[in-house]
């Protein structure tokens, strides 16, 4: 039964095969949409926590309500990171042919 990847494997492990002569790694979409979709992310977030400042001038709750913003977005950072692995590896091994 053949495999699904076609491609050669190198005879030597990775780390011993200098960077200039390493096989590419994952199609070149997934070199241009997983950074950009990342940095949509984490520009969204920052701006998030960024417009909640102001919050920090309201006397009696602006406190409360930007530490519950800035929770929000603590909470959406960690999945941005978990979404994003999973993502960028999936986008690796279609590119191999794996999957």
């Amino acid at each position: 039964m053949p495999t699904k990847t076609h491609q050669k494997v190198p005879d030597k492990e990775m780390y011993t095969i200098p960077i200039a002569d390493r096989p590419p790694h994952g199609p070149l979409y997934s070199k241009i949409f997983f950074p950009i979709l990342f940095n949509f992310g984490q520009i969204g977030i920052n701006s998030a926590q960024i417009l909640a400042l102001p919050l920090l001038l309201i006397p009696v709750f602006g406190r409360k309500w930007f530490d519950t913003i800035i929770g929000w977005t603590k909470d959406g950072y960690g999945r941005l990171c978990t979404f994003s692995i999973p993502l960028h590896e999936a986008f690796i091994q279609e590119g191999e042919g794996v999957g």
